[in-house]
């Protein structure tokens, strides 16, 4: 039960709230029923205070499995996913789209039906914060950018909830950002940055005959002509047994992983909006600070232009 301070809520907790006063979009308001309650939105620091008077929440919605999966994945960016800590087949959607604020004392005394985060403070707290700040923070890529990416979009996707090798090489990345020399008129010069973790990448200068060294490469195979699918193949293999191959290899396969996602992927996708695209990986540790002011989080589970 909500306390009248409201201090035992969080960001993410769902309140047994049945109606919220909402604008009509004719310049009225009527009241929107809330069957399954609602999710508090405002930072719990905000929620906590006294001084603040109203908390910003916003419906959960009915969806189909389909829908819940769209919101996992950040596929609908104004859907929210919400996974109740109690309960874990609990699975929740609100909708952004409908998100108000409602004076604090309206949840007063109402029950706590689910809860996103245990804690207020923390990892879990930290993660849930940023997967809501990221609706309001997203880059407004300009329309040139998306159709390059269709391709390696499509192919990302689809492979990143799956047990296939892909998947493993995507687990190793931390991030993917995109950086241009400008972003104010086409073409654009783009580089694509693959932030991997520093425990699954090897800095190394040294390129002479690496590839005879690669684990699980057969004399009939040429690095250069392999798919994607074979090279991250090779990547989790050798990775899986990195004490006994040289960095070179480790390295030198994360740059042939670069060279045929942007052969395979990106190449056929350029047009006259962009004119080149350069794919580089580096570890976690290397990535600085500057870098990354000078570049966007790459979100491929909503990249989209302005048409649709």
């Amino acid at each position: 039960i909500v306390k009248e301070d409201c201090r035992n809520i969080h960001q993410g907790d769902v309140i047994d709230v049945k109606e919220i006063v909402q604008d009509s979009g004719n310049g009225q308001v009527e009241m929107r029923k809330t069957p399954h309650g609602v999710a508090v939105i405002s930072q719990t620091c905000d929620i906590v205070q006294k001084s603040k008077k109203r908390v910003c929440v916003a419906p959960i919605i009915d969806v189909d499995d389909e829908g819940i999966l769209a919101a996992k994945k950040g596929r609908r960016p104004l859907y929210l996913y919400l996974h109740d800590q109690y309960d874990e087949d609990k699975e929740l959607v609100a909708d952004l789209e409908y998100m108000t604020s409602i004076p604090k004392q309206s949840i007063v005394g109402q029950k706590i039906i689910a809860r996103a985060v245990q804690h207020s403070s923390g990892k879990a707290a930290a993660m849930f914060a940023d997967r809501l700040g990221r609706v309001f923070t997203r880059f407004p890529y300009p329309d040139e950018i998306p159709p390059v990416f269709k391709k390696f979009q499509k192919h990302i996707r689809s492979k990143s909830d799956k047990k296939s090798d892909i998947a493993i090489v995507l687990s190793y990345v931390a991030d993917i950002r995109i950086g241009a020399q400008q972003w104010e008129n086409p073409p654009y010069d783009l580089t694509v940055i693959f932030i991997v973790k520093s425990e699954f990448i090897c800095q190394s200068e040294d390129a002479n005959d690496w590839a005879s060294h690669v684990i699980g490469l057969n004399g009939q195979e040429s690095i250069g002509t392999l798919s994607v699918p074979r090279i991250c193949a090779l990547l989790v293999e050798n990775i899986s047994k990195k004490e006994e191959v040289p960095d070179a290899v480790i390295s030198n396969l994360w740059a042939a992983f670069c060279d045929c996602i942007y052969t395979d992927w990106i190449k056929p996708e350029l047009g006259s909006g962009v004119s080149d695209v350069e794919i580089v990986t580096i570890a976690d540790t290397e990535f600085s600070y500057r870098d990354y002011i000078e570049s966007m989080s790459l979100d491929l589970s909503v990249l989209s232009n302005s048409n649709e």
